[in-house]
């Protein structure tokens, strides 16, 4: 069940995260991660991005 609409605020914080369970990936491979990271740079003219992390479930 997802969460309920929140309100965003402009000068808001926000934590955006991809969660899997059980060994999954988040992408299927390197070149999707890859077209996921150009469309946060894209938005990056609208929004400000402090940090990009990318670490396996295990190791975060």
């Amino acid at each position: 069940m997802g969460r309920r609409p929140g309100i965003l605020l402009a000068a808001g914080i926000y934590h955006v995260y991809n969660r899997v369970a059980r060994g999954e990936h988040a992408f299927r491979d390197e070149s999707e991660a890859g077209r996921f990271e150009a469309l946060l740079a894209a938005l990056g003219a609208t929004l400000r991005i402090d940090a990009l992390l990318r670490a396996p479930a295990e190791g975060h």
